[in-house]
């Protein structure tokens, strides 16, 4: 699955996020989408996020294929991890869980798009090669 040559994991971080106003706004995804698209001939999108009735809801601009894991425990929390780091390419959160699975991807010419600022402004967290996009954080309501 993920080990296609066009495969692209988005992952949306929520739960705590939420709670606490960090998470970045829907426009940072549908700009990494769209970025994605414009470098990738037919890019198949991956989407990691934990809040179920949150994807089932969402529109990104572009098909993507619904990864929610429905009983994610202690146990089982890697597994998404596992299958994003084995994609080509990456849409990550300001969140170290997705950081590191796009860090570990083993392609030479990924693609990873990060948003700015990260999580407290800590951006040097961002590699070097990865494309930062401008990211506005949600309000909690």
């Amino acid at each position: 699955m993920c080990q296609a040559q066009n495969s692209v994991f988005i992952h949306i971080r929520r739960g705590d996020y939420c709670t606490h106003s960090w998470q970045v706004d829907l426009s940072y995804y549908k700009k990494a989408v769209a970025t994605i698209a414009s470098k990738i001939n037919n890019p198949q999108f991956f989407l990691f996020c934990a809040d179920r009735e949150f994807a089932r809801n969402l529109d990104l601009g572009y098909p993507f294929v619904d990864m929610t894991t429905e009983n994610i425990t202690a146990d089982n929390h890697y597994e998404d991890l596992t299958l994003m780091a084995h994609c080509q390419h990456g849409i990550v959160a300001n969140s170290t869980y997705s950081w590191w699975a796009a860090y570990l991807i083993s392609n030479p010419q990924k693609i990873i798009i990060a948003p700015t600022p990260w999580l407290l402004g800590n951006d040097e967290i961002i590699c070097a090669d990865w494309i930062k996009i401008e990211a506005a954080r949600e309000v909690a309501l």
